[in-house]
Formats: structure tokens, sequence, C-alpha cells
């Protein structure tokens, strides 16, 4: 159960951290089938930086679909998920997790993009919610995703919510300028 305090966190920044959700045991499992897919697929190896050749990975449907990432769904997540949108409103997922990989390019210096970034639906009836599983330290300014904490209060330009018009990107980078 969320305490109020979490809720208003969440409600406020549309973000809410969750730590120690999964078992260790399941978090480190899950991150070694997540390895041995990107030695077999890339030759990465985890202790070797230089086989990181490919920035940014992709193709992990096979991996997913064979249950690997399930364990995210722990009885405390899925409590969570029910106090945030509702117990019985929402589809358990037949498998859980869609990694997001992306490694370090040497020689660049990390910064906030300004390109490539994107809104993850432009259906303002629907109500979503993102799980984000760590499976390793993330240093400061290492993470390969960004989410703008408080962006589902500043995404929608005057007019388009009340008139349920979808929302791309564009408008709404556009808006945000001009904030």
């Amino acid at each position: 159960m969320l305490s109020s305090a979490q809720r208003a966190e969440f409600d406020l920044r549309g973000i809410l951290r969750l730590p120690a959700t999964i078992p260790l045991a399941e978090v480190t499992a899950m991150r070694q089938r997540l390895w041995q897919h990107l030695a077999d697929t890339h030759a990465m190896h985890p202790d070797r930086p230089e086989t990181w050749t490919v920035h940014k990975p992709a193709q992990f449907q096979k991996l997913t679909g064979t249950g690997a990432f399930d364990a995210m769904a722990t009885a405390e997540l899925c409590t969570a998920v029910d106090g945030l949108l509702g117990a019985g409103r929402w589809q358990r997922p037949a498998h859980w997790g869609r990694p997001l990989v992306t490694f370090p390019r040497p020689g660049t210096v990390w910064d906030v993009p300004s390109s490539d970034w994107h809104l993850d639906s432009q259906d303002l009836e629907l109500t979503m919610l993102v799980v984000f599983a760590h499976l390793a330290p993330v240093r400061h300014r290492g993470g390969g995703t960004l989410v703008v904490a408080g962006s589902h209060r500043l995404t929608a330009p005057a007019g388009s919510q009340a008139d349920n018009v979808p929302i791309r990107s564009t408008e709404v980078k556009a808006h945000l300028r001009t904030l």
C-alpha cells in the first residue's frame, strides 16, 4: 500500500522511487540473462567495456518472451500499481520488462539530450504507467533514459486536452520552449 506521501510525490512529480521492490537475487538473475543475451547477439561482456560496440542495443523481444524479466512483478510492485491506477483497473502484461540499454560512448561528455526524446503516449484518455527497474547501479549522469519530473503536468498545450486532441512530441517540444 502506498503512503499518502508516496501518492503525493507521484502526483506532483509523475515519478515514484520504490527501492528494493525486486529482491536482489531476482535482479541479479535478470541482469545475468540480459548479459547472456548481449553476449549471444553482440559479443558484449560486462567486464570488457571494449566489447560494448553497440551504443543502444535493441531487439529484446525474444528474450522478453521467455519471461526473463517476469520477476519484476513482485507483490509489492503490483500493490503499488494498484495504488496508482486502481485495483482491477490495469492488465498484467503477458511478460514483464522491455530492456532499455545504453552504453557510454568513450570520449563524450554526458549532457541533457536536446533531441531523440518523445512522449510515451499521445492519447490524452489513456492512463499509463511505466516501470523502470534498474538491474545495475546507475551513476550520476550515467543513465541513458531521461525522465523529466513533473512533465506529465506540462505536456498538454492550452486547449488540446479540453478538445481531446492527441498531442505530438513536436507540439510538446514547442510548448515547453515557451515556458
